[in-house]
């Protein structure tokens, strides 16, 4: 039996590996296992009992609500075949869902995830984590449900970002933790524990924590929540709700801490999030006694013989002819792999053979597939006549391999090579002679009786073109092989794209955002130049993504590139979106580590330089916009939200009335329209409650400028001030302070996360020059070396404002 496979393409021939939900059961979860991987029924046996336990906890975790039901574990052609595995074509994309693979960051971890409540691209495991035993980052069920949260609700880790380990409260240092029950250490990190010093004095809020103290939280505690934050916690098993007097204690959400959840979700709890998802609408709680062990299907991969069906008819004409052409040339350059069979036809009013079946081993091939690829659109739309013109094709295909199997090309790519073997197998016992010819007139020869023959290639293998001679003693009714070659590095440059949305409203104000993953072998790739090149019928543009930080970008150089789409590069109806990534030697930096499930014992290695130029494109699915109105010259773009707010340093001074402390607070100045150009002020303001900065800004007290204008920088621009505050009484208390940008057409961008300081009842406030330059003094001493000199500083003068403290 031949396996055959028809890809039918009428706008778009990525195809997607979807999960199902029925009844509270995800179905069709696939884990895939990459061919970096040698066989190992210890491995698909581990597979089994890790995600069968995380079913469970799933289950509770979500109160009763989900788990996973039915789990397709894909091992890849490389292994041997065996009856219990089920034979089947796979998608040749691999990056869906769980992936597990030798190569890459030891962390478990999600790629892909750009937005709050949108979920991620696929999970990634090393077999070192699913080993037996309890793994490095903590019991197996805990991390993998911990990373579904990021996979399939697009929820954020409750950890400290960056530098920010603590947050000023209520008189003193408070560690960076999603609900307060969680108890530990503070001390100086060394070696996964914490050493206690006085250099790390929660209680003294009048000077910067020393950035070395950290929070160790205890591994054995009787706290539950949160799955999100520091999952190795050995009993955590549900997840953090909203701090109301309904939900424990335990479970209630901090917002207060400088959390990547609250930055991205806009202080929003995990269960708060969740419920909005879609799996969560329709969904009932199920008996406790539900049966949570999910149902295994192992399948393998096999050659795919595959037919692009095209849809050349009239309605095809303009932009979506262009977009079919670019789309086709990206996967049949970039995503069919050499070894697979394609074939090509087109219908209109009737249908056409446009190339045969050939299988893909030489750019030559994959020349000729794109040059066959339709031009022109004319005529009625006849979908019937261009699939049974191609099941025609795949019939024939189908015959003639089963009428013999006498030469069989492959190619050893630059990078591969090592432990390279060829693998022919037949259904009964015969002679088999295997003849390997290569590059620089490589060759070898290997005879043999049996059902199957493998010739291994010592050593590294030549990269170049290859040919393998299958001769038998009579011509076999059906025949499989496969060939099977290691990396000799990890050198390879994947791009992961995504739009925040493919249906857009242009009345409704809100941008479309590409969003870029740039990894190699699973770590983020620096300092990669990306941009996007948007076509409409009427316009043509290109928008640049950038790691910076800045609205729309999330987190500064994690290897995700962001960028707006702008009402002059939109237009009514479909609009064509083709990512650039390109990388330059010695330019470019792969980071080391990764934002993935939490390991007290791992220290962050620095990034590396990356040796070689690289150059990837990406064809994203189309964007719809509708009620699009042309603004001409208006501005009616805001700035973007100020997302880095943060204290940069503190310290005391007394005085005959009292104690004065002064904060210094940085930020990255925004633009004019988003993350471009120059705002024309910024909106200060602060205030003893939280709530009312998040959910009434405009009602809290803002800081008086007296006669002089506070002029934002460029985008991009540190920015610097210092707020000091003086006060006869102890500072016990905490108020809050955010900022936002405003245009010259009075367009307000969004409010920035939220600080807290350490204040005293009736204090007062004044703004003076801020500085990056940290004044050397008794309580704290920091060297100009570390504090990123030689950006540009704000300079705000004084700014007096009173707060009355009332009684109740």
């Amino acid at each position: 039996m031949v396996l055959v496979r028809l890809l039918v393409i009428l706008l778009l021939i990525r195809e997607t590996l979807a999960i199902v939900l029925k009844n509270g059961g995800y179905e069709d979860v696939y884990v895939i296992i990459l061919d970096s991987n040698s066989e190992s029924d210890f491995l698909l046996k581990r597979i089994q009992n890790v995600m069968t336990s995380a079913s469970k906890l799933l289950f509770t975790a979500t109160h009763n609500r989900l788990y996973f039901r039915k789990i397709k574990i894909i091992v890849p052609t490389s292994w041997p075949s065996k009856p219990e595995y089920k034979q089947l074509p796979i998608n040749s994309i691999k990056e869906s869902y769980f992936s597990v693979d030798v190569h890459g960051y030891k962390a478990p971890h999600t790629k892909g995830l750009f937005m709050c409540g949108k979920g991620g691209h696929y999970m990634h495991l090393s077999p070192t984590f699913l080993d037996e035993g309890r793994s490095d980052w903590g019991l197996h069920d805990r991390v993998i449900v911990h990373e579904w949260g990021h996979l399939r609700w697009g929820l954020y880790n409750e950890l400290p970002v960056g530098a920010e380990k603590f947050y000023q409260a209520d008189g003193k240092w408070n560690p960076v933790r999603c609900t307060d029950s969680i108890d530990g250490d503070v001390g100086l990190y060394e070696g996964g524990k914490c050493k206690r010093s006085n250099e790390c004095n929660i209680n003294d809020a009048s000077k910067k924590m020393n950035k070395k103290c950290s929070f160790c939280p205890y591994r054995s505690q009787d706290v539950d929540a949160s799955l999100m934050g520091n999952q190795w916690i050995h009993k955590l098993s549900d997840f953090c709700d909203e701090d109301v007097s309904t939900v424990k204690k335990e479970h209630r959400h901090n917002r207060f801490a400088p959390t990547e959840q609250n930055k991205q979700c806009n202080y929003r709890s995990a269960w708060e999030v969740m419920r909005e998802h879609k799996d969560f609408q329709t969904v009932t709680k199920l008996p406790t006694s539900t049966n949570t062990v999910p149902e295994f299907e192992i399948i393998r991969e096999t050659t795919s013989y595959r037919v692009f069906v095209f849809d050349i008819s009239g309605s095809m004409e303009g932009s979506r002819m262009t977009t079919l052409q670019q789309t086709a040339d990206y996967v049949i350059q970039e995503l069919i792999s050499n070894g697979t069979w394609l074939g090509i036809v087109s219908f209109s009013t009737n249908a056409a053979v446009e190339k045969d079946i050939i299988e893909i081993n030489t750019q030559t091939d994959r020349d000729d597939l794109k040059n066959a690829v339709p031009t022109e659109a004319d005529g009625w739309t006849c979908i019937g006549c261009g699939l049974m013109e191609a099941t025609k094709l795949l019939s024939e295909k189908k015959d003639s391999l089963q009428s013999n199997v006498s030469s069989i090309d492959f190619t050893i790519e630059d990078g591969l090579g090592k432990d390279t073997a060829f693998t022919f197998m037949t259904p009964v016992d015969r002679n088999i002679q295997l003849q390997l010819n290569g590059p620089n007139s490589y060759t070898q020869f290997l005879e043999t009786y049996g059902n199957n023959a493998t010739l291994y290639v010592p050593d590294i293998a030549q990269a170049g073109e290859y040919t393998m001679t299958v001769t038998t003693d009579e011509i076999p009714g059906t025949a499989e092989y496969h060939v099977k070659s290691v990396m000799t590095s990890d050198d390879v440059v994947r791009v992961t794209s995504m739009l925040s949305t493919n249906n857009i409203d242009f009345s409704s104000g809100e941008l479309p955002v590409i969003f870029t993953d740039v990894t190699k072998s699973y770590l983020s790739v620096l300092n990669a130049t990306v941009s996007a090149s948007v076509e409409t019928n009427e316009t043509s543009c290109d928008v640049r993504l950038k790691d910076d930080g800045i609205d729309p970008d999330a987190v500064i150089n994690d290897g995700t590139y962001s960028g707006y789409i702008f009402p002059d590069c939109l237009s009514y109806g479909r609009v064509s979106i083709k990512v650039n990534v390109k990388g330059n030697k010695r330019e470019t930096m792969i980071l080391k580590s990764v934002t993935g499930a939490a390991n007290p014992f791992e220290v962050d290695e620095k990034p590396v330089i990356y040796e070689r130029s690289f150059q990837r494109v990406e064809v994203l699915e189309e964007l719809y916009v509708t009620n699009y109105k042309d603004t001409g010259t208006s501005d009616v773009i805001a700035p973007g939200r100020i997302s880095d707010v943060s204290l940069y340093h503190i310290r005391k001074e007394s005085t005959s009335q009292g104690e004065v402390r002064n904060f210094t607070i940085t930020w990255t100045a925004t633009g004019d329209d988003k993350n471009v150009g120059q705002a024309s002020s910024y909106i200060l303001r602060i205030s003893d409650d939280f709530e009312t900065l998040l959910n009434d800004f405009d009602s809290a007290e803002q800081l008086e400028m007296g006669n002089v204008s506070l002029i934002p920088q460029e985008s991009g621009e540190k920015e610097a001030l210092k707020i000091v505050v003086d006060a006869e009484k102890a500072y016990t208390e905490t108020s809050f302070f955010a900022i936002q940008a405003v245009d010259e057409a009075g367009n307000k961008g969004d409010v920035s996360n939220i600080i807290s300081i350490v204040v005293a009842k009736g204090y007062r406030a004044a703004g003076e020059e801020g500085t990056l330059t940290i004044e050397d003094d008794k309580d704290n001493v920091t060297s100009i070396a570390e504090c990123n000199c030689g950006m540009k500083l704000l300079i705000v003068v004084q700014i007096i404002v009173s707060f009355v403290y009332v009684l109740y």
